[in-house]
């Protein structure tokens, strides 16, 4: 599938125009993991990435807490280190995209793109997408940038967020159901150019392990 041709499939109904980009095709190098909440980064992130790290870049989001309560998130790109998974919101702190009230798709825009010029380096051997499927997905720029990374031939591995999960999101941020159609047009355009697998407490030894086979040949490439 050409990378237009992806775009094209997430977006034809709205009416929107693809960037031409006909000579590059996705690859089938996306190794993703959708299911329950926090399954990929409680038993996945630590320990399937932490001993490449220095051969990691890409586009990840941080769960912000005050209180000990999740109030928000913020968007990150990495680029030879791993960030935590969580971390303590303060009010000056940049990059949030979401947080009390406030939703800002332009941060997710810039990341991504940003995320997209970072994987070129020549050192980056493992692109990480954590995670993808939010309310960005109504945005062209952001998912323009996105097919462009899962079509570099570099290898990736990340998390497509859950359909459940964003009908939670759907329902307590107002987004619109048009989000829920993306969503499973983009799960479908990446199990037909990668592998696309859901993770539930009896599948995280096995999937665990085909994880480390991926990272690990990856790695060697």
């Amino acid at each position: 599938m050409l990378v237009c041709q992806g775009i094209e499939f997430l977006l034809k109904e709205e009416g929107r125009v693809c960037p031409a980009q006909e000579e590059q095709k996705v690859t089938n190098n996306a190794f993703l993991f959708t299911g329950c909440k926090r399954c990929w980064k409680v038993s996945f992130t630590p320990r399937g990435l932490a001993p490449f790290a220095s051969m990691v870049a890409g586009f990840v989001t941080q769960r912000l807490k005050l209180n000990e309560k999740p109030v928000g998130y913020r968007a990150l790109v990495i680029q030879g280190t791993l960030e935590p998974v969580e971390m303590s919101y303060s009010e000056n702190m940049k990059d949030v995209f979401l947080a009390r009230g406030k939703k800002d798709i332009a941060i997710l825009e810039q990341k991504i793109q940003e995320a997209e010029q970072a994987i070129r380096d020549k050192r980056t051997k493992i692109v990480m997408l954590d995670e993808i499927g939010g309310f960005e997905l109504s945005s062209d720029t952001f998912m323009s940038s996105l097919l462009q990374i899962l079509a570099s031939g570099k290898p990736c591995v990340g998390v497509l967020k859950s359909a459940e999960n964003l009908k939670s999101t759907l329902w307590s941020s107002g987004m619109q159901l048009e989000h829920q159609v993306q969503h499973a047009r983009l799960a479908q355009t990446i199990q037909q150019n990668g592998e696309l697998h859901t993770v539930t407490a009896e599948s995280i030894q096995y999937l665990r392990s085909k994880l480390n086979h991926f990272i690990s040949q990856a790695q060697k490439s």
